[in-house]
């Protein structure tokens, strides 16, 4: 099943849960699968809300597909889309950063299960027989988020040239050893 950012946005004003029985949904999936479908205020997100400048209030847009291949292994299809506005490194000025993910999951309950997956699913591990959405979209945005997040040079108030011409501005220091052969001299 293919994901594309053009099925999250007429989605449904369904808010998502916090965490689900990801592997009932799996194999109540069927081939289509089941489809859970909305979005989450990044505000519930405590780790992400650190790292942003909004309000909190802007909504992410999330689709989950769960279902089961053909090897009989459950998993987890979905997407994420939000637009974040983080702090420009280089001027510090606010920095519209849009985040749009896609990823692929097999929930599992141990460390020896997450072995045995094929190459193509990352582990998801279930806590209790549940799944957390929250702390799993909470972790996929901060992963896909970058190291030092900064406008292009065009967009940038700052540019590269007036960084490279900036003096120092440390007065440069006497040498403190200077004197010191004179004085080893008058013993």
């Amino acid at each position: 099943m293919s994901m594309t950012r053009y099925d999250l946005q007429p989605m449904l004003y369904q808010k998502l849960p916090k965490s689900i029985d990801a592997l009932t949904l799996c194999r109540q999936g069927g081939k289509p699968g089941k489809v859970i479908s909305g979005k989450l205020d990044v505000i519930k997100l405590d780790n992400v809300k650190q790292l942003i400048l909004d309000d909190g209030t802007v909504p992410l847009w999330a689709k989950l597909c769960f279902a089961q291949d053909e090897a009989g292994y459950a998993y987890i299809q979905g997407s994420l889309e939000v637009t974040l506005t983080l702090t420009c490194q280089r001027c510090l000025t606010p920095l519209e950063y849009p985040l749009h993910s896609t990823f692929l999951l097999s929930p599992i309950s141990d460390d020896a299960q997450a072995k045995h997956l094929p190459q193509a699913y990352e582990p998801a591990r279930l806590i209790d027989e549940r799944w957390s959405i929250v702390e799993f979209i909470s972790e996929e945005i901060i992963l896909n988020l970058p190291l030092v997040p900064k406008h292009l040079e065009f967009n940038c108030k700052i540019k590269l040239d007036e960084l490279n011409q900036v003096e120092p501005t440390v007065a440069p220091r006497e040498n403190p050893f200077i004197q010191l052969p004179q004085k080893l001299n008058k013993k």
